[in-house]
């Protein structure tokens, strides 16, 4: 994201924050980013894609700074998963998006409710595979009813903090809270029915093979590859990489990550979290696959 673009997402959030999305214009942003209409065009085509980009970009500095947080510490560890997940707590609060979803009709929109969806299943995918790391995968068959459950339990439990005015709660205690109780489900449930399958989720992957999974990723790499302005060497590697009969899962995964951390235009990065969606599941589906 170049100053430009990021000083009217400033501008806009400021507004929307203060005045409320829909008592917001073009014009107020225009005055308050003190930009013509037509740079503000250069960048957003509406109101709304301006809203999705601070979305997106919020969402952004998250996986950002989990990944940061991850390089200083072990992926088995509990305190350095509760520390990943309080980023978002922590991100929510200085961007102020508490007040900022207030005053957005989320249902008027099909663009955003995508959005939301779409940062809902990231959010979803990233829970399951840190518990996975945390708990071994021989919770991946019940995996989702355990994303789901902690996700839940901390939802409602910040919700009651808030609600019961229990300041003194800390967002760290909370989430060790939830992962408690989830953590004793785990440990207590493995010959359960599962509840929430993989493919409920996302019923249009259903009987979907890596091979398949494969050549969209590919189709969508070359896509991305098109829009980059620069000649981008990890897009190359990845698309060689999946080509490759036996592709090498670590290296992609590393790479992708390097990928994402580096790049700055937000339309890029838009791209790339859907694409980080489809990566997950083209993983989990090889190695399900390589391992009967």
């Amino acid at each position: 994201m170049n100053d430009k673009e990021k000083q009217i997402i400033n501008a806009a959030q400021k507004l929307f924050i203060k005045n409320g999305f829909q008592m917001t214009s073009i014009q107020d942003i225009l005055n308050e980013a003190k930009i013509a209409k037509g740079t503000f065009y250069n960048y957003f085509n509406s109101k709304n894609e301006c809203l999705m980009a601070i979305l997106s970009a919020v969402y952004e500095e998250v996986i950002n700074e989990r990944m940061e947080l991850a390089s200083y510490g072990e992926l088995d560890d509990e305190k350095l998963f509760v520390k990943q997940v309080d980023v978002r707590f922590k991100m929510d609060k200085k961007h102020n998006l508490m007040a900022l979803f207030n005053s957005i009709p989320i249902s008027d929109d099909e663009g955003l409710k995508s959005l939301m969806k779409k940062q809902y299943e990231l959010e979803l995918e990233w829970v399951s595979k840190r518990l996975i790391d945390l708990y071994g995968p021989n919770i991946s068959k019940h995996i989702m009813d355990h994303s789901i459950t902690f996700l839940g339990i901390l939802q409602h439990s910040m919700h009651a903090i808030k609600m019961y005015k229990m300041e003194t709660k800390k967002t760290e205690n909370v989430i060790e809270f939830a992962l408690r109780r989830t953590k004793m489900i785990i440990h207590s449930n493995s010959a359960d029915e599962v509840f929430f399958h993989k493919d409920y989720l996302y019923s249009s992957n259903q009987n979907r093979n890596s091979e398949e999974y494969k050549e969209e990723l590919i189709d969508q790499l070359q896509e991305l590859q098109s829009t980059i302005k620069n000649d981008n060497h990890y897009v190359d590697f990845l698309i060689d990489e999946l080509l490759e009969e036996a592709p090498r899962l670590f290296l992609i995964e590393s790479v992708f990550t390097s990928l994402r951390k580096e790049e700055k235009d937000v339309n890029v990065i838009n791209k790339l979290n859907e694409i980080s969606q489809l990566l997950l599941r083209f993983m989990e589906c090889w190695e399900s696959e390589n391992e009967k």
